[in-house]
C-alpha cells in the first residue's frame, strides 16, 4: 500500500506545532505569572529622647511580582530558547528533516535536565510532543 507524499509527515507537523505552542505557553506563564513573593514591613521609628512614640502601627505588605518584574527583560532570553528550538522543530517537520527533529528533541531534553531545579519541568509537555513528532516524522 503506497502512501501519498506528505501524509507521512502530517502527524509530525501537528505534534511539532503542539510542542511549539506548549513551549510558548510555558515561557509566557513563567515570564508573566506572579511566581515571586516580596514582603515589606514598616516598623515604628524609635522615639527620640523626650518625644512621644508615633501613633502609627507597623504594617506588613506582601506582593507577588512576576519573574519579569523581579529580573527584568534579561530573563526572557533563556525562557524563549525552548520556544525557538521547538519553532525550528516545526520547520524541520514541514520539510521532513527527521535528523533535525532528533537534534531538537535532544536539545530540549538537555535543557530540561539542566534546568530541572528551576524551570526545566515546565517544558516537559513540549518535550513529549517533540518526541512524538520525531517518532511520527518521515524516515529519510
Amino acid at each position: 500500500m503506497a502512501r501519498e507524499p506528505g501524509t507521512t509527515q502530517g502527524g509530525a507537523v501537528r505534534w511539532s506545532v503542539a510542542s511549539f505552542l506548549l513551549a510558548l505557553i510555558a515561557s509566557l506563564a513563567l515570564l508573566l505569572a506572579p511566581l515571586g513573593n516580596e514582603v515589606e514591613s514598616t516598623a515604628d521609628a524609635p522615639a527620640a529622647s523626650g518625644q512621644a512614640a508615633s501613633p502609627t502601627a507597623a504594617e506588613t505588605r506582601v506582593t507577588h511580582p512576576s519573574l519579569l518584574e523581579i529580573e527584568g527583560w534579561s530573563v526572557a532570553v533563556p525562557l524563549f530558547v525552548p520556544v525557538v528550538l521547538s519553532g525550528f522543530g516545526v520547520v524541520a517537520a514541514r520539510r521532513g528533516w527527521r535528523p533535525a527533529l532528533i537534534v531538537v528533541a535532544a536539545l530540549l531534553g538537555a535543557g530540561i535536565v539542566l534546568g530541572a531545579l528551576s524551570i526545566g519541568f515546565y517544558y516537559l509537555p513540549a518535550e513529549a510532543a517533540m518526541i512524538v513528532a520525531t517518532v511520527k516524522g518521515r524516515r529519510t
